[in-house]
């Protein structure tokens, strides 16, 4: 299996100020692209917990977005990923 080192730290610096806003970790979702390594995994482990990984159809390679899921009560995060 390959190290995802790089993206973890990249997805951490991402992820820090949704945490620091009150966001559950457990309520974010990284969706990447179906032929994009990471889409073999259910999930990848951050300093803040696991971070669900799911797949979307319409996702370039080497894009992703991390989108809350169910929107929380002051409003959906997001942010985009770019390789």
């Amino acid at each position: 299996m390959p190290s995802y080192d790089k993206a973890i730290k990249l997805l951490e610096e991402k992820i820090t100020p949704l945490v620091h806003a009150g966001k559950d970790i457990q309520l974010l979702a990284l969706y990447v692209a179906p032929t994009a390594p990471m889409a073999e995994r259910s999930h990848l482990g951050t300093k803040f917990g696991y971070l669900k990984i799911k797949t979307n159809v319409y996702m370039s390679k080497g894009m992703a977005y991390i989108l809350e899921e169910p929107a929380g009560v002051a409003g959906r995060a997001f942010c985009w990923i770019e390789n």
